[in-house]
């Protein structure tokens, strides 16, 4: 092992060791640039200084779950079905009247594949924030077309939701042919299911393949739907072929008594077990779903021949189904797993909890499912570290995922983080060590105690995990000593799909000061449709010189550079912290919104941008059109500067720079400036009970800005007031001192001469009271009048910007051209830098259309 194999060194406070059953203290988890973990250290004195480490304070660190069995779409019918009694009958519901509510979603959300996408989308994504990392999705809803039940276009649907959410997926392909054992063709929504042959089936399978040989966190297996939807005969055959194709083979058993009595009238008395086990259907790469009435005897001959069994607590209990009988079996030896099945809640310590606390209610005693097995682990976690195996070794077993479940060397990089600060954690008594464990699967949800989880080394902070703190630097540069690994977005195969591209570069993640990715990602869409790249290094931000350098993106048509009349600008970074796109409505007006970070401010933007110059090249304009993308517009401006340099003297017939921005649609008038300036108060420590033998800086800087924000400043007709905002304070070494120190950090937002206000900071520091205080301007630019737009442009309204932007740190290369900046976006500015982030998915279309407008009238000038 070498340095350059790691990435870094990960440090939780407490980590679960699959070595002693519990989580341990002073471990360390080395983990390979590919996501995977190349070491783990029981001794930190172990680890080589040379290598990057990652603190992570109060936070516990185990394996990611795995979901072995879920069906996405059913996501949908939360809250429907759980009434006493059948629609519009006199019956009692059960298994068959739910199922009746789900043919009825079915016919809804198969024929809108995009629907559908989404609808997994949100499953999946529920997922990764409960700390799930893999799933299983047996997946039979295969068509849109119920008619002609052949065009399996929603297969492809599930994987790439999976492959843009970022989890780790086994498609679980169900062959499903028939309604009922003795053979029942499938009618009406169940057509949407329906396997034609096994030939057919067996050719989609290998279309499959092809997709997802190049994916690493996407994979297959082989399903028989159950003896209602598959003969023995057919089942026997398509284990034979999972297992040619090395795969796992599922397949639902048992789940309802009628199907036990409906497979002893055709199976000559036999169980629907007992019939698997007479044709040879069991075995460690097997896994039976349910097996809710499953007798004790068939359970125990199946689990002998290494068969998995795949429990779903949740859904057994939402549709009345029963509860299977693990009793006699020995759980720890890593044969039962569980799954979410129908998604009507998705939290796997709760279904690890119900798989106990149902053999607690039928057998009126505690710790069930403890095995005599476990490594030397305590009494007080031996339960928990039963369980918790459940949902990690266990179900990797069931879907074949050979290094997944542990955290240990080899193993992939699959990993979720527990808020130890959560309230249900606080004042555990005993050794935390022994106590976690325990608390978390009989005391938490996992949506609520996982704040972050990573697959194959790529985090997402969980939507509980949005406020905590310990983990906001996953994707912040907060510290010069963590390295930050980012991810990248799955670009489109169609070019001109807008939407796709936005949330494509939205996926990749790109803070300030850590770029590089997001700037790969769009340099590879810029050369899908032919444009000329050239990459321009721009050196770590000052504040954090050991950070990595990023690029400057510059693009035009081959052979054409010195022709760009019209250069697209915006920039590549975003503030922190990174979430994933995702799409949802307006509660108010119904519009579909793209969220994520970078959805206005500017990812979709950029997105807007190409798809456009996409098409002025369609209208042969496009040699005549460049773009620019550049670092850090977010913190200090480090690229555009930069860019002057790089690109300014390579484009002698530049006129116009469409700057692109959220602005609500509007062509902007005006611009404010900034100014940024740092105060710093120097006083003379004391004891704070002797207050005059000192100089607080604190009590003097507190002073100090309250005449600044109530100094009467600078108004103008246009731009409106000055905006003052203090955006941090620090200061002060104990709290029963004077504070020796102070400092705080003014941002102003300019509407006349930046002189003038500081000018007048530092005259109110001169004859501030107390400790001294200097005023250090960090950075500055003037408002900026762009009235000429008036005359440029027609057909946009036209309103100012209370924001900064680059445009005045391109001063040097418009000036040197005679080039005027256009600022211009749909998206609004209000939306973004925080959570709520989104911009209308109308608005994108409207966006292309409006930048080839501009573009347009610009180059017709």
């Amino acid at each position: 092992m070498v340095l350059g194999d790691i990435a870094e060194v990960w440090l939780p406070e407490l980590c679960w060791s699959y070595k002693t059953g519990r989580f341990e203290e002073h471990m360390g988890v080395a983990v390979s640039r590919s996501g995977v973990i190349v070491a783990v250290y029981e001794d930190l004195s172990g680890i080589p200084e040379a290598y990057r480490q990652r603190e992570f304070k109060r936070v516990a660190m185990l394996p990611g779950f795995v979901n072995c069995h879920s069906h996405a779409f059913q996501r949908n019918l939360r809250g429907k079905g759980e009434s006493d009694y059948e629609r519009g009958g006199d019956r009692r519901a059960n298994f068959w009247s739910w199922r009746e509510e789900m043919y009825r979603l079915v016919s809804t959300v198969a024929a809108d594949k995009t629907r559908f996408k989404e609808v997994c989308q949100r499953c999946f994504s529920e997922m990764r924030d409960a700390g799930i990392t893999s799933v299983g999705e047996f997946h039979y809803l295969h068509h849109q077309d119920a008619a002609t039940a052949n065009d399996y276009t929603l297969d492809l649907a599930v994987l790439e939701a999976a492959h843009e959410v970022g989890i780790r997926i086994r498609l679980i392909q169900t062959y499903y042919h028939s309604s009922s054992a003795d053979g029942r063709p499938l009618e009406g929504s169940q057509k949407h299911f329906e396997s034609q042959d096994l030939n057919v089936f067996k050719g989609q399978f290998e279309r499959l393949q092809a997709f997802v040989a190049d994916k690493p966190l996407l994979g297959l297996a082989v399903a028989a739907h159950s003896i209602r939807g598959c003969d023995l005969k057919s089942a026997r055959e398509l284990l034979d072929f999972a297992r040619e194709k090395k795969v796992p083979f599922h397949m639902h058993v048992e789940e309802q008594m009628q199907e036990v009595e409906d497979a002893k009238r055709v199976y000559s008395g036999r169980t629907v077990s007992r019939a698997l086990l007479d044709s040879g259907i069991y075995g460690s790469d097997v896994t039976l779903v349910h097996c809710t009435h499953t007798t004790v005897e068939d359970m125990i001959d199946l689990v002998g021949k290494g068969t998995n069994t795949c429990i779903c607590p949740t859904t057994e209990g939402c549709l009345a189904d029963g509860f299977p009988d693990l009793s006699q079996l020995r759980p720890g030896d890593g044969q039962v797993c569980i799954g979410s099945d129908c998604n009507s809640r998705i939290d796997t310590l709760e279904e690890l909890r119900w798989l106990e606390y149902a053999h607690r209610l039928r057998t009126q005693r505690r710790g069930v499912l403890i095995t005599d097995t476990l490594p030397k682990t305590p009494e007080e976690s031996r339960l928990a570290t039963v369980l918790l195996g459940i949902a990690t070794e266990g179900g990797a077993r069931s879907l074949g995922l050979t290094k997944v479940g542990r955290i240990a060397a080899g193993y992939v990089a699959d990993v979720s983080l527990v808020n130890l600060d959560h309230p249900a954690l606080v004042g555990l008594g005993g050794d935390i060590r022994d106590t976690l464990g325990p608390a978390l699967v009989f005391g938490l949800s996992a949506n609520e105690a996982v704040c972050a989880s990573a697959v194959a080394g790529k985090w997402r902070i969980s939507q509980s995990g949005l406020a905590v703190s310990s983990v906001e630097f996953l994707n912040r540069p907060l510290k010069i000593k963590h390295h930050i690994i980012m991810q990248k977005g799955v670009l489109p195969e169609d070019p001109g799909d807008v939407l796709a591209l936005a949330r494509a570069f939205i996926n990749s993640a790109s803070p300030s000061g850590y770029e590089k990715n997001m700037g790969e990602v769009i340099t590879d869409r810029l050369k899908m449709t032919g444009w000329e790249v050239e990459t321009f290094e721009v050196a770590p931000q000052a504040n954090n010189p050991d950070g990595p350098m990023r690029h400057n993106i510059f693009a035009y048509r081959p052979g054409c550079r010195d022709r760009v009349e019209v250069l697209f600008n915006t920039h590549l970074d975003t503030v922190p912290p990174h979430f994933d796109s995702y799409l949802d409505k307006d509660p108010d007006s119904g519009r579909q919104r793209l969220r994520g970070r970078g959805a206005c401010d500017t990812k979709s933007l950029s997105a807007s941008m190409i798809v456009a110059g996409d098409r002025l090249v369609a209208s042969g304009v496009g040699d005549k059109v460049g773009f620019l993308f550049v670092v850090s517009e977010e913190t200090d401006h480090s690229g555009m500067t930069a860019a002057n340099s790089q690109v300014g003297n390579l484009i002698p017939s530049l006129k116009y720079v469409i700057v692109g921005e959220p602005t609500a649609g509007k062509v902007i008038v005006n611009q404010k400036g900034v100014v940024k300036i740092r105060l710093t108060a120097k006083g003379v420590a004391a004891h704070s009970g002797y207050p005059h033998l000192g100089t607080s800086a604190i009590h003097t800087l507190t002073e100090l800005l309250h005449k600044v924000m109530a100094y009467p400043w600078p108004k103008d007709d246009v731009l409106g007031d000055t905006d003052v905002n203090v955006g941090r304070i620090e200061g002060g070494q104990a709290d029963n001192a004077l504070a020796e120190r102070c400092r705080a950090t003014l941002m102003f937002r300019v509407t006349e001469s930046s002189a003038r206000i500081i000018e007048v900071v530092e005259s109110l520091c001169v004859n501030a009271t107390g400790a001294s205080v200097e005023a250090e301007v960090i950075s500055r630019n003037e408002p900026v009048n762009m009235k000429y737009v008036k005359e440029l442009v027609k057909g946009h309204p036209f309103g100012v910007a209370a924001f900064n932007t680059d445009i005045s740190f391109f001063a040097p290369t418009l000036e040197m051209h005679d080039a005027k900046a256009i600022l211009f976006g749909l998206g609004d500015i209000c939306d973004a830098h925080c959570e709520r982030e989104y911009i209308y998915v109308d608005d994108l279309t409207k966006c292309v259309a409006a930048y080839e407008d501009l573009a347009g009238q610009l180059l017709e000038r």
